[in-house]
C-alpha cells in the first residue's frame, strides 16, 4: 500500500487506466460501440460492447468504469429494465412527487435516436 501512496506523490507521468484502455483500443483499430448496464439480485454490472475485424466482443467491466469509458468516447449507454430497477430516487422526494412522476413518464417516452445528433441540411 505504501508504493501505490508513494508513486501517486511522485508525480509519476502513467497514463490513466481509461486512457490506457481507450489507447489500447486505438491501437487494436477497435472500437466502443456501447455500454450495457443490466441487473440481477446482486447488484448492477456492466458489458463493454467492442467492434474489432467486423466482430462484436462483449467484455465485462466495473459499471462506473463502462460509464466514463463511454462517456469519453461518446458511445451510447444503455441500461436494461433491471439495471433501472436498482435506481435511486431523487434526494428528497418520493416516487409521488411532480419531478419523479415527469421523469418517469419522460423515461417511458425516451428512444435512443432522441440522443443521436440532428443533421442539419
Amino acid at each position: 500500500m505504501r508504493r501505490i501512496v508513494w508513486l501517486a506523490c511522485s508525480g509519476c507521468p502513467c497514463v490513466p487506466v481509461y486512457e490506457l484502455t481507450l489507447s489500447m483500443l486505438d491501437r487494436l483499430r477497435a472500437s466502443l460501440d456501447s455500454v450495457v448496464l443490466d441487473g440481477d439480485d446482486a447488484g448492477i454490472h456492466s458489458t463493454l460492447v467492442v467492434e474489432h475485424d467486423g466482430c462484436r466482443l462483449e467484455l465485462s467491466s466495473h459499471p462506473a468504469d463502462a460509464i466514463a469509458l463511454a462517456l469519453r468516447r461518446k458511445a451510447p449507454i444503455y441500461a436494461t429494465p433491471a439495471a433501472l430497477r436498482h435506481a435511486c430516487a431523487l434526494v428528497g422526494s418520493d416516487e409521488g412527487h411532480p419531478t419523479c412522476r415527469r421523469v418517469a413518464q419522460w423515461l417511458d417516452r425516451v428512444k435512443p435516436d432522441d440522443f443521436r445528433p440532428k443533421r442539419t441540411s
